[in-house]
């Protein structure tokens, strides 16, 4: 990068970073690792969702908290409807 591009650079906030990433990564459960965005209304503040597991269902539950979508997500990383 030469100087005058870093003299331009900017510092991206938690919430800016999320937006890159494309969703916050699960760090439990059947979703794992995957990364979780609301695709209703592109929600992706890990803050905002509840989750929850069902007995005999291997997939993570998701609620957003900002639209009120549920949604279910897999070990594979497939989203589905509860």
């Amino acid at each position: 990068m030469n100087n005058e591009n870093m003299k331009r650079s900017i510092q991206l906030s938690d919430a800016d970073m999320e937006m890159v990433s494309g969703g916050f990564s699960n760090n439990s459960g059947y979703s794992s690792g995957k990364e979780i965005m609301c695709h209703s209304c592109g929600e992706t503040d890990e803050g905002n969702f509840e989750v929850w597991n069902v007995a005999g269902d291997e997939r993570d539950h998701f609620r957003c908290h900002t639209c009120g979508h549920t949604f279910t997500v897999d070990s594979n990383g497939v989203y589905g409807t509860p």
